[in-house]
């Protein structure tokens, strides 16, 4: 990393606001003085700790990032928590974005009608499985996984079978800031269509 780039890291860190828990033990991060900033929700488990490596990426691009725990029951629940963060801080509604691996993304898989009512996209960092249906609304998928991972393969067809638009990328090691940058890029390109009646 050149001196600039961890120049701007750490002033995007040393100046992000953490809000209060929007449920219990989630987080909710963003830069200072954002403005319609996308939210990057990321669903943490039990044992991972990916939140950590999504956070200072998202932040250094001018996103807001919402960690959730206890994520694992109704997702209206999940949409609840993007609606609250919308209250603090200014999000764009367009511009909300799902993380999940393992178990996260089963639950997406098992999940994506309803959550294509508030995501416009997903990023699938390792798990998945079939999908229970195709999703109501269109709900890109960026798979960042292990070549081997037979259950995001598993997502992976059942979603093109739903015709959704797929992204597939193998993970070497952890996720770096070029990796994340890259998502984040193919995240912004994505926008959740919404009309207002």
């Amino acid at each position: 990393m050149s001196l600039l780039a961890a120049m701007v890291a750490s002033t995007a860190l040393a100046s992000s606001t953490s809000a209060p828990a929007i449920c219990a033990g989630c987080t909710l991060d963003a830069p200072a003085h954002g403005q319609a900033m996308p939210l990057l929700v990321v669903l943490r488990g039990a044992h991972d700790e990916q939140d950590r490596a999504w956070r200072a990426p998202a932040l250094g691009a001018g996103w807001a990032v919402l960690t959730l725990r206890g994520w694992d029951g109704d997702p209206s629940w999940m949409a609840e928590q993007v609606f609250a963060a919308a209250r603090q801080q200014s999000i764009d509604l367009a511009r909300v974005y799902l993380v999940g691996g393992d178990t996260g993304a089963t639950y997406i898989a098992h999940h994506v009608q309803a959550l294509s009512e508030t995501f416009a996209a997903v990023v699938v960092t390792g798990g998945g499985a079939a999908t229970a249906a195709c999703p109501d609304a269109e709900l890109p998928a960026y798979f960042w996984v292990d070549a081997e991972d037979r259950p995001a393969r598993t997502m992976r067809a059942s979603l093109e079978r739903c015709k959704q638009a797929v992204t597939w990328s193998t993970a070497r090691g952890g996720l770096d800031k070029a990796t994340a940058t890259t998502i984040l890029e193919w995240l912004h390109r994505r926008m959740r269509v919404t009309t207002v009646s």
